[in-house]
């Protein structure tokens, strides 16, 4: 299963943020290394964690993260900034909160890991 969030307040435009983020996400997993993907958008920035198949270190190689980046890019054009890691404790981090997304957490509480996760990758501008 694809997990997808966004982060705003629970309106219509939230639910084309999941919208968005769901069609992200499962483009993501349509390439071949991708097992899951994590998406969350917000602003005109994309934050993406994923499981890549058969590898449990967690490891990117650039090329991958590339087409990944690409993907995203080329699935929504108001994305402009892409975040994506293959760690697995910031994935998950970015997966849990996606469920919390999804049971309705209040999303103020998102806004200080968000920062912390996008500090901790290099967003490709």
């Amino acid at each position: 299963r694809n997990n997808v969030g966004s982060i705003t307040g629970g309106n219509v435009a939230d639910t084309d943020l999941m919208a968005r983020s769901n069609f992200i996400a499962k483009r993501i997993t349509d390439l071949n290394e991708v097992d899951k993907a994590s998406v969350i958008i917000t602003g005109d920035t994309a934050l993406v964690g994923v499981d890549i198949k058969n590898n449990i270190q967690g490891k990117l190689t650039t090329d991958l993260k590339r087409r990944i980046e690409t993907s995203v890019r080329n699935t929504d054009s108001r994305i402009k900034n892409v975040a994506v890691t293959a760690d697995p404790n910031l994935a998950t981090r970015i997966r849990d909160m996606v469920f919390d997304i999804e049971k309705g957490r209040p999303l103020s509480g998102f806004a200080v890991e968000i920062k912390e996760i996008l500090r901790r990758i290099t967003p490709v501008q």
